[in-house]
C-alpha cells in the first residue's frame, strides 16, 4: 500500500490531546508494519492535517462545520489505497462513513480490533492479514 488513512472517533470540532495521542500511536504502529519510506499515513487528528484543513476552509471562505469537515476527510481518503479502522470506529458517524466509502471502492481495510478483523475479513482464517493491533 502507498497511503493508509487512519479512521476512528475524533469527537467533534475540537480535538483533545488524548485523541491526538491515540491517532499518533496508530500512526507509529503502522510505521512498524509498513515501511514509512514507501507508505504514507494520513492522520486526520494531527496538527499538520488540521492546519491544512484550516487553510483550505479559509481559501474557500466557508466556516468549518461538520458536514464540510467530513467531505474534506473523504477527499483525503479517496487518495489512499488503504484504511486503518481504530477500535472505536463504531462510535463515530464520520468513521462509519469513511468505512462505507472504503468498502464501496474496494479499498484494503485494516483493523485495530481483533474481533472486527475476524468479522469483516473476507477469509476469517486469514484475519491476521488485516489485524494490526496497537502495540
Amino acid at each position: 500500500m502507498d497511503r493508509i488513512y487512519i479512521s476512528g472517533k475524533i469527537g467533534g470540532m475540537t480535538i483533545s490531546d488524548a485523541v491526538r495521542e491515540k491517532f499518533k500511536r496508530a500512526e507509529e504502529t503502522l510505521g512498524r508494519h509498513f515501511n514509512p519510506e514507501f507508505c504514507r499515513f494520513i492522520n486526520p487528528a494531527s496538527e499538520a492535517f488540521q492546519e491544512a484543513m484550516d487553510v483550505a476552509f479559509q481559501w474557500r471562505q466557508i466556516p468549518k462545520n461538520l458536514p464540510d469537515i467530513l467531505l474534506y476527510d473523504l477527499q483525503w481518503l479517496r487518495t489512499c489505497d488503504g484504511i486503518y479502522m481504530l477500535e472505536d470506529w463504531k462510535e463515530s458517524d464520520g468513521a462509519n462513513l469513511e468505512l462505507d466509502y472504503a468498502r464501496s471502492t474496494g479499498m484494503r481495510i485494516l483493523w485495530q480490533d481483533e474481533e472486527d478483523a475476524k468479522v469483516f475479513c473476507d477469509d476469517p482464517e486469514r484475519y491476521e492479514d488485516v489485524w494490526v493491533p496497537i502495540e
